[in-house]
């Protein structure tokens, strides 16, 4: 997929966040804790060796896409994400240096010039690169519903991740659980697995998100 079709999505993306009509059923934000790595290994997600950060807004609509069991409902909301994600790329590097020596063993033999030993050392070292990671997601998002105070919920969708190293088509997947205190007011615990590009050399994102959730 070209950067102009990514961007392009964005945009799109961008619009609906602003044409989504006020009366939405439900948003929320929290501090994310990040953690992931390279689909190689070669590199992971880290704030310089200690715990990466960022934060999550979501947005939900209630589109009325249940059923009812007693006092439980199972359902489908459409929603959408942004993550922001700030991290360490560490890459992995060599590096040779050659050590040279002249000596005198066999003067007669070298009047003019002695003969040199040589030889190499190959030390490895890091180099870190800081990476902001803004990452927009739009999903399905199944639940059930028990004694309309507890939502278990997974969600799945197609995402944009927007980067300092790059820009990539994304896979936005999660699943966590909502506890509903009142009408208005609620906190959920979530897991989001994004995998940006996928179908090629991906690197996974897996953030811990402890929101807080406005009902409307």
């Amino acid at each position: 997929m070209s950067k102009k079709v990514l961007v392009g999505l964005l945009a799109v993306l961008v619009c609906l966040c602003f044409t989504l009509p006020a009366s939405a059923d439900e948003i929320g934000a929290g501090p994310a804790w990040v953690d992931g790595h390279s689909d190689d290994n070669s590199y992971g997600m880290n704030n310089e060796g200690a715990q990466s950060y960022g934060g999550v807004l979501h947005y939900e609509k209630d589109k009325d896409w249940q059923k009812t069991f007693g006092k439980n409902k199972i359902g489908i909301d459409p929603g959408m994400m942004y993550l922001y994600a700030r991290w360490t790329k560490n890459h992995n590097k060599e590096r040779t240096t050659w050590h040279y020596e002249k000596y005198n063993d066999c003067i007669e033999c070298y009047r003019d010039e002695p003969p040199v030993r040589a030889w190499s050392t190959t030390k490895q070292y890091q180099e870190s690169e800081t990476i902001n990671s803004h990452i927009l997601g739009m999903y399905l998002k199944p639940y059930l519903e028990i004694h309309k105070k507890v939502r278990l919920f997974t969600l799945a969708g197609p995402g944009l991740e927007i980067a300092d190293d790059g820009t990539n088509f994304a896979v936005v997947l999660g699943g966590g659980i909502q506890y509903r205190f009142s009408e208005r007011f609620a906190t959920s615990l979530t897991q989001y697995e994004v995998f940006a590009d996928p179908t090629k050399e991906y690197r996974r994102f897996d953030a811990t998100v402890l929101s807080i959730d406005f009902l409307f």
